[in-house]
């Protein structure tokens, strides 16, 4: 194969691993409930037509949370089993950090492919972007 066939097939799988995240986004951070529709009352009272209650815009995770479910997320990983979870975390943070300054996910998610290989750097930038950084989560393909 060519160098511009394996580069197009990496940063194909690196936008595949990023849209399987992109659903782990909509499961972790989307799935909150709708409030349902109240029923209008009909009656001549005058009591005030009941308020739905807002629906809650966070998971309502505490950051140390996010770092566990992220660690758990990335440790998954065979190739990643045994890595260091304050390392991960320390790598997870300076991904959102990237990420935050302007940097390109696609920059991102290669950063790290010379220490674990480019499908499990891309996989850690997606899972730092869900469990870390959801405010990043719309420059996940879906």
């Amino acid at each position: 194969m060519s160098g511009g066939t394996v580069a197009a097939i990496t940063i194909a799988a690196v936008i595949g691993v990023l849209a399987v995240l992109g659903g782990l986004v909509k499961l972790l951070d989307g799935g909150t409930a709708k409030p349902s529709a109240q029923p209008v009352v009909t009656e001549t009272t005058k009591e005030p037509t009941p308020t739905p209650t807002p629906t809650p815009t966070s998971t309502g995770l505490t950051r140390a949370d996010r770092e566990t479910l992220f660690v758990i997320t990335v440790q998954g990983r065979k190739a990643l089993r045994n890595a260091d979870p304050k390392d991960l975390v320390r790598l997870g943070r300076a991904m959102c950090k990237a990420l935050d300054d302007g940097y390109s996910l696609t920059s991102v998610a290669t950063s790290g492919a010379d220490q674990f290989g480019l499908e499990e750097s891309a996989f850690v930038t997606g899972a730092a972007i869900v469990g870390l950084c959801p405010r990043h989560k719309s420059k996940i393909p879906n």
